[in-house]
Formats: C-alpha cells, sequence, structure tokens
C-alpha cells in the first residue's frame, strides 16, 4: 500500500527531472523518471524515445536497442497523477485496446498507420519494419504509472493472454 511518503518520493524525483530540464509540468517529467529509471537513458535518449501527444495510439514512447545481436523494442506507456488522493485509481483500461491494435497494425505491415499516428510515432514504426528486415526483435511493453493498482485483474489477464499470441513479447 503506497503511503504519503512513497508519493512524496516519486514527486521529488520527478520535480528534479522537471527543473533540471526545464520541463512544463510533472506529468511531462514523469516520462523522463521512468526512462531514467528503467532503461538508464541519457536525455537526448529520452527525448528521441517519446512519441506522446497527438495520434500516440496509446504509445508515449518507444526505444530500440540494437547493441545486442536481437534488437529490443521497448514500448512504454505513461499514466500520472499528481494528487495523492487518486492513487488508488486503477491503471486505465482503455489503454489495453489502444495498445493491443497498435501492435497488431505494427506486426500486420499496416502502412495506414502513417495517417493514423504522429509523425514521431511512425518514424520509429518504420525503424521496427526496417528491423524486421533482418531479424526477429524481442518487444517489451512497459506500463507505467504512479498509481497504487494495476489494470483491474480481468484486463490485466486479457493483456498478457493476447500479447502471449505473439513471440518474443513481454509485459
Amino acid at each position: 500500500m503506497a503511503t504519503l511518503q512513497d508519493f512524496s518520493l516519486i514527486k521529488t524525483y520527478i520535480e528534479k527531472f522537471k527543473k533540471d530540464y526545464q520541463l512544463e509540468s510533472a506529468a511531462k517529467s514523469f516520462p523522463y523518471f521512468c526512462l531514467d529509471s528503467i532503461l538508464g537513458l541519457q536525455p537526448d535518449e529520452i527525448e528521441e524515445a517519446l512519441t506522446e501527444g497527438g495520434m500516440d495510439r496509446g504509445i508515449d514512447a518507444i526505444y530500440i536497442d540494437e547493441s545486442s545481436s536481437a534488437a529490443v523494442v521497448h514500448i512504454f506507456n505513461f499514466k500520472h497523477t499528481d494528487k495523492y488522493d487518486k492513487l488508488k485509481n486503477n491503471f486505465p483500461s482503455n489503454e489495453v485496446d489502444k495498445i493491443l491494435t497498435i501492435i497488431k497494425q505494427i506486426l500486420d505491415s499496416d502502412k495506414n498507420l502513417k495517417k493514423q499516428v504522429n509523425s514521431k510515432l511512425f518514424e520509429k514504426v518504420n525503424n521496427i519494419w526496417n528491423i524486421f528486415e533482418n531479424q526477429n526483435p524481442h518487444f517489451v511493453i512497459y506500463l507505467c504509472s504512479n498509481f497504487e493498482n494495476n489494470l483491474v485483474q480481468a484486463e490485466c489477464e486479457r493483456f498478457e493472454r493476447e500479447i502471449s499470441r505473439y513471440n518474443n513479447f513481454q509485459v
């Protein structure tokens, strides 16, 4: 169970990123905190990974790691609250359908994506398609939030079941 102290600790880190990188809000700082904490990315790598904004289809960042023999595609969805009383909320279930739909379109090489997503996200999708020309990459999907609760159980099970249909995917 998250305490006010836990909330304050995360908030302190987020505020530090906000100040250090002159970001306009805690919501804009949260992805920096997550990408730094999870992948150890540098600020320029974080900027390059971010795809959030209009027409992001639930994909807020994609980082492609090609440093090893098999490329790893890290896909992120971020949800943040700056109100302690909202920590009890679950991760929004509607994000599951958005992510599942775009994953299917990526793996189907759906060229209509160019008209359906923002240019930064499409650039990442195009990079993924290029990787598939030479290898079968591994995918890791991250649902990142400062909420205390994950997806509701049924949605979590559905998400994992649907993703397990694909090879080389991990949630």
